[in-house]
């Protein structure tokens, strides 16, 4: 009696040894924030941020006329201005031969970027031109319709 079991979730009790280097609440650079102090991030940066992706347009990526062949490396990525990197959800960087008669591998950075159409529904729900009142009427309002044609169908195949 009295003695401590052993075993359990050792993520469980945590909070009673002191984090290690590098943990939340080591009190290093990757602490994070400290109780009590100010969000560092604004509401101006996510209205920025939902502007940026909105409004991107792919042919800002392109230096030269569509359907011509472009180069650009990684470093010209970073150079890019912040509103088209913030409309850049991820990239892959294969090797792949793009030309067969010259037989030399090239490579290529494959750009996948951020869905427009929820973020131009944030925007449209912030700036009231729509809202979901609006949005539910409308869905109500056709399930209500499609139910009572649903009802008239079967009265009709019952008669």
């Amino acid at each position: 009696m009295g003695q401590a079991r052993g075993g359990g979730n050792p993520k469980a009790a945590r909070h009673l040894r002191p984090p290690k280097k590098g943990e939340r609440g080591a009190g290093g650079s990757n602490a994070g924030r400290q109780k009590g102090t100010p969000n560092q991030i604004t509401k101006a940066d996510v209205q920025s941020l939902i502007r940026d992706i909105a409004f991107f347009k792919p042919g800002d990526l392109i230096k030269g006329k569509i359907g011509e062949p472009t180069t650009m490396t990684l470093a010209e990525f970073h150079r890019l201005p912040a509103r088209i990197q913030h409309a850049i959800a991820g990239y892959d960087v294969v090797t792949q031969n793009l030309n067969a008669a010259d037989g030399k591998q090239d490579t290529v950075i494959k750009l996948r970027w951020f869905d427009k159409a929820p973020y131009v529904t944030i925007l449209a729900k912030h700036f009231q031109i729509i809202n979901d009142k609006e949005l539910s009427i409308t869905v109500d309002a056709t399930v209500h319709d499609r139910l009572i044609r649903g009802r008239q169908r079967n009265a009709e195949q019952h008669d």
